[in-house]
């Protein structure tokens, strides 16, 4: 499982900030910013005020937690 796809199935439970990232996986900072970059590029993932959400094909962002 590669950190990206990780990274995006954490964000369908629902939006969170870097720190509840980094706690929940424990990647160190440098490879959340690594991992976060890339995802960002993609469009995969957007910031919001501080929250990090996913990004779906279609343009919406999940907001809703499970």
């Amino acid at each position: 499982m590669t950190r990206t796809y990780a990274l995006l199935k954490l964000l369908e439970l629902g939006p969170l900030n870097r720190k509840d990232i980094r706690e929940i996986t424990g990647w160190p900072e440098s490879k959340l910013k690594f991992v976060l970059a890339g995802a960002t590029n993609t469009g995969k993932v957007e910031n919001h005020e501080g929250l990090w959400f996913r990004r779906y094909p279609d343009g919406t962002l999940q907001e809703a937690t499970v």
